[in-house]
């Protein structure tokens, strides 16, 4: 009966290592997905104010929608370049975010 209990430990004890390695592996792609998708996302907030600062700037007499779309245009090209994949309306949404900083930024600069 010895050698069976045994047997049945070490079986035990194998399984558990091999299920523990699993998890540990699961695990460590989950952290990597989600570092990779912060470090996105903050690439994509950067590179939006810089499009926004740039289609202000060499775009000035513009309307706001031209200067969306450059803005845009720009922003698309970037984002293709690194592997990011955003619709255009998320990429909207981090323009329009920049813009709205920048304004706030203007009119505290005013006062």
């Amino acid at each position: 009966m010895e050698p069976v209990k045994s047997f049945f430990w070490e079986l035990l004890a194998g399984v558990l290592g091999i299920v523990l390695t699993m998890l540990t592996a699961r695990a460590g792609a989950m952290v990597k997905r989600v570092s990779e998708e912060a470090k996105n996302t903050d690439n994509a907030s950067f590179f939006a104010k810089l499009c926004v600062l740039a289609s202000q700037q060499i775009n000035h007499t513009l309307s706001g929608e031209e200067k969306m779309k450059f803005a845009l245009s720009n922003f698309s090209a970037f984002l293709k370049k690194r592997g990011i994949s955003l619709s255009e309306e998320e990429m909207r949404v981090y323009l329009e975010s920049a813009v709205a900083e920048f304004k706030g930024a203007f009119d505290r600069e005013g006062q």
